[in-house]
């Protein structure tokens, strides 16, 4: 008698018969894909931000008006200017290690 232990289901018997497990694999599936594709740019040497920049009008009007986002005085401001730093505090741990 074989057994075969997975994820998906428990046990697989070498009769056929499959024992079905606990589901709890699948609110995890979608995480532990992107940590997967995280690792594999990782190795390939690309870098990957987990950071985003939301689109601010700010981003859009401070270079048309020669301004650095972190100097805009308008609406969003202090959020596009953070967005901006939490990228840059992200780069620079990554190129730390």
């Amino acid at each position: 008698m074989g057994v075969d232990l997975g994820v998906k289901n428990l046990a697989t018997l070498s009769t056929g018969e499959v024992i079905t497990g606990a589901k709890s694999y699948q609110r995890y599936e979608s995480k532990f894909r992107r940590l997967q594709w995280l690792h594999r740019q990782k190795i390939i040497g690309i870098l990957v931000f987990n950071t985003f920049i939301c689109t601010y009008k700010a981003h859009e009007r401070a270079p048309l008006e020669g301004v650095a986002i972190t100097q805009w005085r308008g609406k969003n401001a202090r959020e596009a200017a953070s967005d901006y730093r939490r990228v840059v505090d992200e780069l620079m741990h990554d190129w730390r290690k």
